[in-house]
């Protein structure tokens, strides 16, 4: 059960590593110019926050559940 629990854990933490680069190059795209101000604000402001809150989450949901789940073990 926790070999699966890491797997999900780790490719979650790839995904919201995704979204956090995305983040950085929406972000600093719209304020120097680098990419289409209005689709950077967009992005942004309007497609990325939802998924992103969903993967912080999932992501450290996951690994509180094996951390708690491994002390339990290591208890009985």
């Amino acid at each position: 059960m926790n070999k699966v629990l890491y797997q999900i854990s780790k490719y979650s933490g790839w995904v919201l590593l995704a979204f956090m680069v995305l983040y950085f190059f929406t972000g600093y795209g719209f304020l120097w110019g680098v990419i289409d101000p209005v689709l950077a604000k967009t992005i942004h402001e309007k497609l990325l926050p939802i998924p992103t809150i969903i993967a912080i989450l999932g992501h450290i949901s996951l690994k509180l559940k094996i951390i708690f789940t491994a002390k339990n073990e290591s208890k009985s």
